[in-house]
């Protein structure tokens, strides 16, 4: 096969990334543990500060992020907008793996250059598992970002379930002072819902 030639399995492409990166980002089970044990350096970044376990996160491939950090893949390593696998997982609602992340060390409140969370990044893609699972663990939904929004502020729709998920924090809220409309939407929404039980 190709890897017996000599081929170059560190060997990068555009933007630098490497041959472990597109197979992690594909969730290729069988790929990923067979270029490592041929050499591949677990932790390497792109142009961009990019990791093959970020790459892993964004697939949801729980194998092949557990593979990546058995063999030393640092947990919270940053790109260079400060992203983390976490955050990359949060983003494409991937819950079992930032789930999986969290439980290796993750930080759950992990903020990129742009002052978002992970619950900010999960609220605005609409990802309900991902968001109740992080406001169940106790992600500081009054965190504000560099736009000084906070992360109910990015949710794209009347998602039922993240107003129920961050309703039990509206004490928070009010004491952040947060938009009165805004808490006032989210009471309107609750008893909509609760009237349609």
């Amino acid at each position: 096969d190709l890897l017996d030639t000599g081929f170059d399995v560190n060997y990068r492409g555009p933007g630098g990334q490497t041959v472990l990166m597109y197979a992690a980002e594909r969730g290729n089970e069988y790929l990923v543990p067979l270029l490592v044990s041929r050499g591949a350096r677990v932790d390497d970044q792109n142009s961009q500060g990019e990791t093959a376990l970020m790459y892993a996160a964004k697939s949801g491939s729980e194998r092949v992020v557990d593979f990546l950090l058995k063999r030393g893949a640092k947990v919270d390593r940053r790109s260079h907008n400060d992203d983390t696998a976490l955050i990359w997982a949060a983003r494409n609602g991937r819950r079992k793996t930032a789930e999986m992340l969290i439980n290796k060390g993750a930080d759950s409140n992990a903020i990129d250059k742009q002052g978002r969370t992970v619950l900010m990044w999960a609220v605005q893609g609409g990802h309900d598992g991902v968001i109740k699972y992080l406001v169940e663990l106790g992600a500081d939904i009054t965190i504000k970002d560099k736009l000084l929004k906070i992360a109910l502020d990015h949710a794209k729709t009347r998602n039922i379930l993240v107003l129920l998920m961050l309703h039990s924090h509206k004490d928070a809220l009010i004491a952040y002072e947060w938009d009165k409309a805004k808490l006032n939407m989210l009471d309107v929404n609750m008893r909509d819902f609760i009237s349609w039980l």
